[in-house]
């Protein structure tokens, strides 16, 4: 069997490693753009901050591949043939394959503001950006400006406070809005605040402005931020334009339209990860999850799928985990319905209910590992729950 992969990021290695399992005799091409091995972009953080060496982010070697597994790397795709079953890359090579996976992951998306194309303008979101950042900080960056407040600016202001610099943290709304109800996210404000994060909320951005020689000011209607470079976390969208002609159709999201088989519109090919449009398995609600752990669950999905297996992927469950100098903060689920809060010394806990069932939890504090999805994918209520005592000490660290 010959097995295109499109990607080498949690979808595609986890594809991968199902298919080989499965099928060690298959034939793998993995084509993705990066030009290094493939590594955990999840902990760009850590690298940032100076706690993560480069060989500590790699999910593997070029000794970790057998001999019918061929790593493309620095390529772009340019081309899907789904008739002809070929692949085109920006060098000319055409890949044929029996089978193709897509898993290309997303790019940083950015507002339409006067300013942002400058040099001093950064996004977070592969090895090269923070290459680049980390570049330049030596040189002239002591006041850092993050636009945005979801979990990459929160993480990213972490990150570079830790490296002893000025942050400044600007966002629209609140703190990571969308996974967490208002007062977790004034709490979550106030452990920034407390470790010398500037926040800056309700901020309508009108434009950058260069400073010569190379800084920037951020102008909202409410302020002028003045910073030696600019770090953008407005979010992301799938990287598909290569989708063009292929006639591989998308979803309302803007990501590839895939079935419970994590299969396409085209014959003999299926899509995982960051780039595909799946079902909400809390709220039915079709969109794109773009999580590493759903990504991981989606490539094995597909894996299993494409040779022979018959397996339905139940739907994702939102979440996501931030540490924030030391406070792990942690949301899952739907943050509509009904609420019940519990409070210890160690930890605040939120669970959000609905026909009676939990649907949502959020924490900011260290709940006892394990089982912290379990209730929302089982449909719990509130009187079966057990663990909302089992609270233990956040970890020192971050």
């Amino acid at each position: 069997m010959n097995i295109v992969i499109l990607g080498a990021g949690g979808a595609g290695l986890s594809a991968a490693k199902t298919i080989l399992e499965d099928e060690p005799s298959a034939r793998l091409t993995i084509v993705y753009r990066e030009d290094c091995l493939p590594y955990s972009p999840v902990v760009l953080p850590y690298y940032i901050e100076g706690t993560l060496s480069k060989e500590g982010m790699c999910l593997l070697s070029g000794r970790d591949m057998p001999d019918n597994v061929d790593l493309v790397q620095g390529r772009e795709v340019r081309s899907i043939d789904t008739a002809a079953r070929k692949v085109g890359l920006d060098d000319g090579r055409a890949i044929g394959y029996e089978k193709l996976l897509i898993c290309m992951g997303a790019s940083p998306t950015m507002p339409t503001l006067p300013g942002l194309d400058r040099e001093s303008c950064f996004v977070l979101r592969t090895l090269a950006d923070a290459d680049r950042m980390l570049a330049e900080l030596p040189e002239r960056s002591k006041e850092i400006a993050i636009l945005g407040a979801g979990p990459v600016g929160v993480e990213a202001a972490v990150a570079l406070k830790k490296r002893g610099l000025r942050v400044s943290l600007i966002g629209r709304s609140r703190i990571m809005r969308r996974l967490f109800d208002p007062d977790f996210s004034e709490a979550i404000k106030d452990i920034l605040v407390k470790e010398g994060v500037t926040v800056l909320l309700g901020q309508h951005i009108k434009e950058v402005r260069g400073v010569p020689p190379r800084g920037v000011v951020v102008v909202t209607d409410r302020s002028r931020i003045a910073s030696d470079m600019l770090v953008v976390a407005w979010g992301v969208k799938p990287n598909l334009d290569f989708l063009r002609g292929s006639g591989i159709a998308r979803g309302e999201s803007g990501g590839i339209a895939v079935d419970e088989k994590m299969r396409t519109s085209a014959d003999h090919v299926y899509a995982a990860g960051d780039c595909v449009e799946t079902s909400d398995y809390v709220t039915g609600e079709r969109g794109i999850n773009a999580i590493w752990p759903e990504a991981i669950a989606q490539g094995r999905i597909a894996a299993l799928n494409m040779i022979g297996a018959e397996v339905a992927y139940p739907g994702g469950v939102s979440r996501n985990v931030v540490n924030i100098f030391g406070t792990p903060v942690f949301s899952a689920g739907s943050l509509i319905g009904d609420k019940k809060t519990t409070v210890t010394p160690l930890a605040r806990v939120r669970y959000t209910f609905a026909d009676g069932r939990i649907v949502g939890v959020q924490i900011i504090g260290e709940p006892r590992r394990g089982g912290i999805l379990a209730p929302i994918l089982k449909g719990a209520t509130w009187s079966g729950m057990r663990c909302v005592r089992t609270l233990a000490t956040p970890p020192e660290g971050r």
